[in-house]
């Protein structure tokens, strides 16, 4: 592994003025579960990580009627796993986080991460694209919100140019709707009719 530069910004505007700073050279920090393998198999080489945990913004899980879910880009599968607001309203996704994993990824691995990792079989980008999640994303030209669907497909391009190329924002919250539009069930069988004797 490479030596890099070490930057703990306390803000969102903050951590995109340094991602600016190192002009593509420099990678926002997390939990570090995706970033700290290619790092060390070589895949990326940052001179600057650029530690986002302790930007308050990024934080938490709540609910409004209005605007539906709010997931900060730092919850953690654990969170997720283990939160009763999401169990009690959106349990699918409790479901699928048990599956992340191990334990110990599941504690430290972060909801931005994830899908700012640019693997297109990541655990959340599928299940936030099936519910048409949305995601809030900032860089140095201002922030803006794409579905998450969007922001799956910039990052396949970024990794089909350049293997490693760095990220250019900071996920902020994934945003789900209030009431999720419902998975239908799959069509009934029709009875089947005994064989006449």
């Amino acid at each position: 592994m490479n030596d890099f530069e070490y930057l703990e910004p306390a803000t969102v505007a903050e951590a995109c003025a340094m991602l600016k700073r190192y002009g593509g050279e420099a990678r926002p920090y997390a939990g570090g579960a995706y970033l700290s393998i290619v790092m060390k198999q070589g895949l990326i080489r940052p001179k600057a990580l650029v530690n986002i945990k302790k930007i308050q913004e990024l934080k938490g899980i709540r609910f409004d009627p209005s605007e539906g879910f709010v997931i900060g880009a730092l919850a953690t599968h654990r969170e997720l796993e283990t939160s009763q607001l999401i169990r009690e309203k959106l349990p699918i996704l409790c479901a699928v986080e048990r599956e992340v994993a191990n334990i110990r990824v599941r504690n430290v691995g972060t909801v931005g991460g994830n899908l700012a990792s640019g693997e297109p079989l990541t655990d959340l980008s599928q299940i936030f694209i099936a519910l048409d999640g949305r995601a809030k994303i900032a860089g140095p030209n201002g922030s803006r919100i794409i579905p998450v669907e969007e922001l799956a497909r910039i990052q396949a391009e970024q990794t089909g140019q350049q293997q490693g190329t760095p990220v250019q924002y900071v996920p902020y919250p994934v945003g789900l709707p209030a009431a999720p539009a419902p998975v239908a069930p799959p069509p009934a069988q029709p009875a089947a009719t005994p064989a006449k004797p």
